[in-house]
């Protein structure tokens, strides 16, 4: 399949599409506390590695049939204790090791976690249909979810707006 394109999943009758965002369930960091992102709303204010607290624009949902990857506890700066995670493959997560250096040639750097597969502590699952929820800034900010650094969505210019 070639990135970015739609393919027929012949049993579902629906379209597979790489699909970026977070599950029903997944904990986000705010200045309130540790809230679930399907509960999260416009103007909540989200924590982000790169800015602080930052007014969250719009939450919007997809669902999809996508490409998943499932993340075992202790990866990705999660401490053993946390559950295993299921993200999207296009999901892009922040790394700042060696396997930054290695993908990119920089120290650190936003990578598909789709990029990350080992098959032991980061294993491709397939095509699974999955409900997600994308949280959007007036720029890309990198959020803790799940105790992960996960890009928030890519911006569109229909989306920006005139802030007074």
């Amino acid at each position: 399949m070639k990135p970015n394109s739609a393919s027929r999943v012949s049993d579902a009758g629906t379209y597979s599409r790489p699909l970026a965002g977070l599950r029903p369930g997944t904990v986000i960091l705010t200045k309130d506390g540790e809230i679930p992102v399907e509960y999260l709303s416009a103007q909540d204010r989200i924590i982000t590695r790169d800015t602080g607290y930052v007014a969250l624009d719009r939450l919007t949902r997809q669902r999809g049939v996508t490409r998943a990857v499932r993340v075992a506890p202790g990866v990705l700066g999660k401490t053993d204790t946390d559950p295993e995670t299921l993200l999207p493959a296009a999901q892009r997560v922040f790394l700042r090791d060696w396997r930054a250096a290695a993908l990119t040639g920089a120290t650190q750097g936003l990578i598909a976690i789709g990029q990350l597969v080992d098959g032991e502590f980061i294993c491709d699952v397939g095509l699974r249909r999955m409900e997600l929820f994308c949280l959007h800034f007036a720029r890309s900010h990198i959020i803790y979810a799940d105790g992960i650094e996960l890009a928030s969505a890519r911006p569109d210019n229909n989306a920006l707006r005139k802030v007074a």
